[in-house]
């Protein structure tokens, strides 16, 4: 959620974020269950990426309208939004800061939603035939191996190391 100056820019942008979880939320929680996210999960990225770049794209609009000396002009197919005419000063301008590099960070196999990421990971590329359970055990470990055994810049052994997260993740 957002707040800001202007509420129907504010619950526009709301009621995009709330229906793109609602729509997430419908699909993963039953799949979850049943390990057959595969054919979905492409779907949600692809809506993932379109509805982030209708919210950034209404954001960017919406800067540009109410910028200070900005003329009126088109937003979302209507007039700019007026500043009010009272002593209300018009917000400053934005302008990008520079952000700090992130480093990644490694998936814990211990916690039971990072470890199923991986088994999920590993099954979508034919090396774990198990159920994906949380549980970063016996089978896991060997699939991890063999994945590590055919990727030959990994050393082919069974620890999980940052080089290993980013092999499997393609990062």
């Amino acid at each position: 959620m957002i707040s800001g100056t202007n509420p129907r820019e504010v619950t526009e942008f709301n009621t995009l974020a709330i229906e793109y979880n609602a729509h997430c939320g419908r699909f993963f929680t039953a799949l979850y269950r049943d390990g057959a996210l595969a054919p979905i999960e492409a779907e949600a990225r692809r809506r993932d990426a379109e509805l982030r770049g209708q919210a950034f794209q209404h954001l960017l609009e919406w800067r540009r309208a109410s910028a200070p000396g900005a003329t009126p002009q088109s937003y979302l197919g209507q007039a700019a939004p007026a500043l009010p005419s009272t002593n209300v000063t018009a917000p400053a301008p934005w302008s990008p800061r520079p952000l700090a590099p992130q480093r990644p960070q490694l998936l814990d196999l211990r916690d039971p939603d990072d470890a199923r990421i991986v088994q999920r990971r590993l099954q979508e590329l034919g090396y774990y035939r198990a159920p994906i359970d949380g549980a970063f055990g016996p089978r896991s470990i060997a699939a991890l191996a063999a994945f590590k055994q055919d990727h030959p810049r990994l050393p082919a052994d069974e620890e999980w190391d940052l080089e290993a997260q980013r092999a499997l993740f393609d990062q």
